[in-house]
């Protein structure tokens, strides 16, 4: 399988503070690729580097295109599309209005559009339930759902998922992780950011250990998950 993403020698942190050092991973295509690690050890600040949010030295390539240099905008419109852990909702619209805001760089294909948002609402049917609503009014299980049908609606090729199970009941969390799974069965590539290892590890095709800035360990999800360090320190 080939890589969507590959990113080699980052750098990246926060003024004077560097907070990656030296990552190197990959997403192939069409995966599930789950980052797990301690609070604090930098994974947050993976995806916004990724994102262009933050100033990062190193090899960043989408499909062989360097995303170095390019704005946030920019790496948008190649298909690189950020769900943040506060999932950014505009509250006092409707979540039908915030739908059609994920899709506003397609805004000139309105037939496109009209069907993308009939997609987001038969994935998720509970949304279309609630087209009228205010996302102010939803649950935290449904805001998440509204927060990466947004992203979709910008016909994403890599997802960059932050904490999407932050504050979900277990059975929401089960429903919205599955959610992320079926992605790959449209070719949408995500790597994702979770601090339920466990969880995240049963979806993920592959898996890194971000530990103090750094890639501790890596490989195929499964294999991770049987890691004794990554049993004793993530799934006790």
């Amino acid at each position: 399988m080939s890589a969507l993403l590959q990113v080699s020698g980052l750098f990246a942190g926060y003024g004077q503070v560097e907070v990656l050092h030296d990552l190197t991973l990959e997403v192939p295509t069409g995966s599930v690729v789950a980052i797990i690690g301690p609070n604090g050890a930098g994974k947050t600040t993976l995806l916004k580097a990724l994102a262009g949010l933050l100033p990062a030295r190193g090899q960043m390539a989408l499909d062989g295109m360097p995303l170095a240099g390019l704005s946030v905008e920019a790496r948008l419109s190649h298909g690189v599309s950020l769900v943040p852990e506060t999932r950014e909702l505009f509250g006092d619209m409707s979540v039908a209005d915030n739908l059609a805001l994920g899709g506003f760089r397609h805004r000139r294909d309105r037939a496109g559009l009209a069907r993308d948002l009939q997609a987001a609402f038969a994935r998720f049917p509970r949304l279309a339930e609630r087209r009228a609503q205010y996302a102010s009014s939803l649950s935290g299980g449904e805001r998440q759902m509204l927060a990466l049908a947004r992203a979709m609606m910008s016909r994403p090729r890599l997802l960059l998922l932050d904490e999407p199970s932050l504050g979900l009941a277990p059975l929401i969390v089960r429903q919205v992780l599955e959610d992320v799974a079926g992605l790959r069965e449209q070719g949408i590539s995500v790597l994702l950011v979770e601090q339920n290892a466990r969880a995240a590890l049963k979806i993920a095709d592959l898996a890194y250990v971000l530990e103090g800035g750094r890639i501790t360990a890596s490989g195929p999800a499964d294999t991770v998950a049987q890691s004794p360090r990554v049993m004793e320190s993530y799934l006790g």
